[in-house]
């Protein structure tokens, strides 16, 4: 699924990978949707802990945690241990 950011990143020739599938209060399945989005945070996380990115942007996670489908102790741990 492709959203606004996606064609801005493609325009500017930047990678990118989009882990969710868009927004949570349109889902007619919460549990699919959460499980992809802690799918997502898995290779995300992994990119962070690798170090070998200049920047990972987390766009929208604040969704997923504040809905309780990703840990918030374990986003900030994952960025306070990154290289």
């Amino acid at each position: 699924m492709q959203f606004g950011e996606h064609y801005a990143l493609d325009a500017l020739g930047i990678p990118h990978v989009g882990l969710g599938d868009g927004f949570s209060w349109h889902s007619r399945d919460l549990e699919r949707s959460r499980s992809i989005a802690r799918e997502g945070w898995l290779p995300a996380r992994c990119a962070i802990l690798e170090g070998r990115h200049d920047l990972v942007v987390l766009d929208e996670i604040t969704y997923p945690i504040t809905l309780g489908w990703i840990d918030l102790e374990e986003v900030l741990t994952t960025i306070r241990e990154r290289p």
